[in-house]
């Protein structure tokens, strides 16, 4: 079951990428690495689009909550993200992120699961 979880994350991510982080005619870089770290498994994921406000980084995970509002998103996709890592995986996810210097994720679940 993780194999599938995890895929379905990585997908959010990516189209949670295409829609947000690099809109419009910019190129970008997205970074995926993983890792054992102890008892868990450490993926991290980075981009270098548009970021998000740091005030606005707390609420990322928020139902409804995105950056492009009325502009056809629907703000689940980082929810559905941290519903899977948290509910499916029994992990955790920190995020990191500031105007202009794009998104870093770093999730984390335990070892036993994978």
């Amino acid at each position: 079951m993780p194999v599938v979880v995890l895929a379905q994350i990585l997908g959010q991510l990516f189209e949670n990428a295409a829609q947000h982080a690099f809109s419009g005619p910019q190129a970008g870089c997205l970074q995926l690495s993983w890792a054992q770290v102890g008892d868990e498994i450490e993926l991290v994921y980075q981009d270098d689009g548009h970021g998000v406000a740091a005030k606005q980084v707390k609420r990322i995970f928020d139902p409804f909550f995105t950056s492009k509002f009325g502009q056809g998103t629907n703000g689940l996709g980082l929810t559905r993200v941290y519903q899977l890592v948290t509910q499916q995986l029994h992990g955790s996810l920190h995020a990191e992120s500031d105007l202009g210097h794009g998104l870093r994720l770093t999730i984390r679940w335990p070892w036993r699961q994978a």
